[in-house]
This record gives C-alpha cells, structure tokens and sequence, in this order.
C-alpha cells in the first residue's frame, strides 16, 4: 500500500497536552499506534510514558487535542464500549 490508502491505525492521538493539574507532562504530542503490530515505548523515568498510556486508555482527559479510537473521538464512546475494543494492563494495581 501507498502512504495515501494506508489505513488509519485503530488507535491515534493529536496534538495531545496532558497534564496533572497545574504541571504539564507532554505538549504537541502525536502518536499512531498500529492494529497487528507490537509497539514499545521507552524513554527515561518520568518523561510521560504511562501518562500517554493513562491517555490513550481514556482514564486522563487530555488539556488539548484528541484521542481517537476506530476513527471517532474516544470521548464520544461509553465506556463499557471502550471496555470492549481497548484493553490495558498496567504495571500494578
């Protein structure tokens, strides 16, 4: 496939700024994550890794920008619906 009829990834973030509160962890972000693949993402000690994950799992609503899930925002799912098509395994309980 060309980059122009590749299909979108089933999960991807835009411009996304997270925050706690008043101290923001990650401006401008953008992410696709791809269906059928294995994704990683590393990076050093509190740089906003399981902030992003806390993201995309609709368990953070970002300050700006939007994640999406099968195309539509993941805020306009319920949540039993995002139950069904998203799962997330954290480190601990």
């Amino acid at each position: 496939m060309t980059a122009t009829n590749a299909p979108r990834p089933r999960l991807r973030a835009e411009d996304l700024t997270l925050s706690y509160d008043q101290r923001t962890v990650a401006t401008s972000l953008s992410v696709d994550i791809p269906d059928h693949s294995f994704t990683v993402i590393i990076g050093p000690n509190a740089c906003g890794k399981s902030t992003l994950l806390t993201a995309l799992a609709r368990m953070l609503k970002p300050k700006a920008g939007q994640v999406y899930l099968d195309g539509a925002a993941i805020a306009s799912y319920r949540s039993r619906e995002v139950a069904r098509r998203l799962g997330l395994l954290p480190q601990s309980s």
